[in-house]
């Protein structure tokens, strides 16, 4: 059976664990850059691990020896993605999709557990919303349709 994703489950007893080791990696990484860029990093990977009962990860792990090819496999991962978007919310929780520095650092994989081969989709916190996130704009539906000429 194909089943070219996983899922990473931090619980909130270990997030504050996981939050210092990445922001220490970030640190580390990013030592040339600006004190406000590190700064602006870390707290928002408190904002985003600090708090939640959990977080997951979404890992994409496609199987390059299967006869599906590998970017369907991603495009399913994206798929999971949003499935666990709409199951959050249906469960009465919330949460987001977030990626940014965690979801694409060498350094964050491999405090992860990621593997070779293996893509972070999403960081999901997963918790009661403590407010409603602002609107922002949003393309005009006219401009995403196309008709197929025949």
């Amino acid at each position: 059976m194909l089943v070219p994703w996983r899922f990473i489950i931090v619980d909130a007893e270990r997030a504050t664990s996981l939050c210092d080791r990445l922001c220490d990696a970030f640190v580390e990484a990013e030592a040339s850059s600006d004190a406000g860029a590190i700064s602006k990093m870390t707290a928002r990977l408190r904002t985003w691990l600090i708090g939640p009962p959990s977080i997951v990860f979404l890992v994409s792990c496609p199987n390059t020896g299967a006869s599906i090819p590998e970017c369907e496999q991603v495009f399913a991962a994206g798929a999971v993605a949003t499935t666990l978007l709409h199951a959050v919310a249906a469960r009465g929780f919330g949460t987001i999709w977030l990626t940014g520095w965690p979801a694409y650092a060498p350094q964050a994989h491999e405090i992860l557990g990621v593997k070779p081969g293996e893509t972070v989709v999403g960081l999901f916190p997963i918790g009661k919303p403590m407010k409603r996130p602002a609107e922002r704009p949003r393309p005009r539906v006219e401009d995403l349709l196309t008709e197929w000429p025949g």
